[in-house]
């Protein structure tokens, strides 16, 4: 698990915020930044999803084959399910839905309300309030709507050197530019990392920290397994110093398999022996 980024605009108007204005605002900034970088996806506006989603939830657990696809869940363990319970579990899904239809998809933006999604009849009014890692959410002020931006990758900051920090600052700028007089928020989403100022300022400084040797620091850890043990893979021609300058982002089999990534040449091996033979990683050779 790691920390994923988040997002938040403040100080927008509630009166300018119209399901049409955010669906605009959502096409410009995938079109301007590029669309992979936000979590979107076509469906239902959210009150056709919450409607149907409510008819098809109701017809699931009146099915016929419910309660025993219930009793199968109950008895699968994540880690040691027999592989019969998955195929019967498996079965069952498939039976249960070719009556009762795929669930609704709820149509996703790359900017929305806050808590428009998958919304429970507690929850509070959606651009009311931005819930994180805390007990005391940020809640609007007086005529503002909180909208958060629904961005796919992890977090960048001082110690925790993962995200895409020059595509955040980039969409920092690019609502700053089309949004006027709006505040941007900027966080993650667990581990007690909680939404700041994304301003000019703070953006200079994680830019900064980026391009210091400390930038991409969250990457050089030591893992249990050595460079005496055998299981690091050989230097290329890229690296700027004798020895191996990637970093372990996978292990298993007793440390049989081990998988390196390599940022200076952008290549992934990973060993099914011990060390003894290294090749590309066979997902990205696919």
């Amino acid at each position: 698990m790691g920390i994923d980024v988040r997002m938040l605009i403040r100080n927008v108007p509630r009166k300018m915020v119209t399901d049409e204005w955010l669906k605009e605002m959502s096409w410009r900034l995938c079109t301007a930044i590029g669309a992979e970088h936000f979590m979107i996806r076509d469906g239902l506006s959210h009150i056709e999803y919450q409607k149907a989603y409510a008819g098809w939830a109701a017809a699931w657990k009146a099915h016929a084959l419910h309660a025993r696809y219930e009793e199968v869940c109950n008895t699968l363990s994540p880690l040691c399910a027999p592989d019969s319970a998955r195929e019967e579990l498996q079965r069952l899904t498939t039976d249960i839905v070719a009556d009762v239809g795929v669930r609704p998809t709820e149509m996703c933006l790359a900017i929305d309300r806050t808590l428009a999604w998958h919304r429970e009849s507690c929850d509070p009014e959606p651009g009311s309030e931005y819930h994180e890692d805390s007990d005391k959410p940020i809640k609007a002020r007086e005529g503002e709507c909180l909208i958060e931006v629904n961005l796919a990758g992890r977090y960048y900051g001082e110690g925790y050197e993962r995200g895409d920090i020059l595509t955040y600052c980039a969409i920092a700028e690019w609502l700053e530019t089309n949004i006027p007089r709006c505040e941007i928020w900027y966080g993650g989403d667990s581990s007690g990392v909680l939404a700041e100022r994304f301003d000019d300022e703070r953006r200079k400084s994680l830019r900064r920290h980026l391009y210091s040797t400390e930038g991409r620091a969250y990457f050089n850890r030591n893992w249990p397994l050595s460079q005496d043990e055998g299981l690091q893979p050989p230097a290329c021609g890229l690296c700027p110093r004798r020895g191996y300058l990637g970093s372990q982002f996978g292990t298993g089999n007793g440390g049989v398999y081990a998988a390196f990534h390599c940022s200076g040449c952008g290549h992934s091996v990973e060993t099914q022996d011990g060390g003894k033979t290294w090749a590309p990683r066979q997902r990205d050779a696919a």
